[in-house]
């Protein structure tokens, strides 16, 4: 049974101190998309706007969110899951609460991963997340973009 949004919330306070204390809740999962959202109060920076530091950890925390949910949901064990790789583009500020989006790429991506990950132990993944302020969801156009690679090993090795 798909793991619920509340579930995963948990999981993530839990295991992830800051995302506790930076409030981040999971808003949707469907098994395809993660959506996570933050209050913009407890991000801001001086000026009001997002805090570009929480911006890039809500991102890479969807990311995160989204594979772990995703491997779960179809049976597949991953010890260790890390973030390899990860960069974002600000493109404008975010003036309300954030909001984080992972999706399916709609192509052989994540099959070819989860295969890797079932038959190998372990996989490599390319995701895309965009940031926007939860006032704009619908709009279109992200005001940030951040691109990660994450990494999957059931081995004991470090």
């Amino acid at each position: 049974m798909p793991m619920s949004a509340a579930e995963i919330t948990a999981y993530l306070h839990r295991y992830i101190p800051l995302a506790k204390h930076m409030g981040l809740r999971v808003v949707h999962w469907d098994g395809l998309e993660m959506r996570l959202g933050a209050p913009l109060k407890l991000n801001s920076n001086h000026e009001g706007a997002g805090f570009g530091g929480s911006i890039a950890t809500l991102g890479i925390v969807a990311g995160w969110a989204y594979v772990h949910a995703r491997l779960g949901d179809e049976g597949l064990e991953a010890k260790r899951l890390v973030v390899q790789r990860s960069e974002t583009i600000y493109t404008r500020p975010i003036a309300g609460d954030l909001v984080a989006i992972c999706r399916d790429d709609g192509k052989a991506t994540w099959r070819k991963f989860a295969r890797s990950v079932a038959q190998r132990g372990r996989g490599r993944i390319h995701l895309r997340m965009e940031m926007i302020s939860a006032e704009e969801e619908g709009a279109g156009q992200a005001a940030a973009v951040q691109e990660g690679v994450y990494v999957v090993t059931n081995s004991s090795a470090p």
